[in-house]
């Protein structure tokens, strides 16, 4: 069992997640953060698991801390809804067009 600081810590890295795009946005739990919310809570070394979904060397990940490879994953692993598309803009013209009347 992990320490009650290490605990706190993991809810407000999955807490804080929302700041990541949007005030209003939360992550789908149930998809791959939740996948990784389960890994963390488990104790699993955020170092094993980027290493095996990378396929990539540690070097890097051994110089950081382990909170600091779990918000990579997060980040990662998790994104906001798409936007809906301006009906205005289409083109790359439209938008140089709104940015040239833009006062």
């Amino acid at each position: 069992s992990q320490p009650k600081d290490d605990d706190d810590d993991n809810i407000s890295v999955i807490s804080g997640l929302s700041d990541m795009s949007g005030k209003d946005w939360k992550p789908d739990m149930s998809g791959k953060a939740g996948w990784l919310a389960r890994a963390m809570a488990r104790g699993i070394d955020p170092r094993d698991l980027a290493t095996s979904l990378f396929q990539a060397e540690a070097a890097v990940l051994n110089q950081m801390d382990d909170m600091t490879i779990w918000k990579i994953l997060f980040k990662m692993f998790t994104e906001p809804p798409k936007r809906e598309k301006l009906k205005n803009f289409n083109t790359l013209e439209d938008v140089a067009e709104q940015i040239k009347t833009a006062d």
